[in-house]
């Protein structure tokens, strides 16, 4: 897919990801993090903001950076999905503190939307403002009920640890 605003760059469907580990390979050495809102052209700064502004006030001399740009539907959880990505991969995500204000309507249109929740324990689906999802809480396809969040958490009855303690030296 091509960048509506940049002809020459290369973008990937975020859908199309089928993994954290895909989404690394891609974003890991990136200084910029894109995502291109695939209903309206409009694209926000999802991770890179503090070296673009660098630049930009001639901080830091102007330089070749790797951007990596997304495509989706900002009307979707996967703009929250590429943020929790972006999180995990680089630390931070710089996405609520740098949007105009047409982007900002759009997250707070967002965030009054509803997402389905998946408790293992109680095996029932609920419903609740995508705005109260809970660090930790990732988007899964679960066997039999669908796309749903869960939290994530260790595996429950994991094997016992099959090697011996440490040494004091170690």
């Amino acid at each position: 897919m091509k960048a509506p605003r940049e002809p020459g760059a290369t973008i990937w469907d975020y859908a199309a990801l089928e993994s954290l580990g895909e989404f690394r390979k891609i974003a890991n050495d990136a200084a910029v993090i894109l995502a291109y809102d695939t209903r309206t052209n409009d694209f926000g700064i999802v991770f890179g903001l503090e070296a673009i502004r660098a630049i930009a006030s001639r901080v830091t001399p102007a330089q070749k950076m790797l951007i990596a740009g997304f495509a989706l539907d900002f009307e979707t959880d996967l703009l929250e999905h590429l943020c929790a990505a972006v999180q995990v991969t680089k630390g931070f995500h710089d996405w609520p503190t740098h949007q105009d204000n047409d982007l900002t309507q759009s997250r707070a249109q967002n965030r009054s939307k509803t997402v389905q929740v998946y408790d293992f324990a109680t095996k029932k689906v609920t419903s609740i403002p995508a705005s109260e999802l809970a660090p930790g809480m990732v988007w899964a396809q679960v066997a039999g009920v669908g796309r749903v969040w869960v939290v994530a958490a260790p595996p429950k009855n994991q094997a016992p640890y099959r090697h011996p303690p440490f040494t004091e030296d170690i």
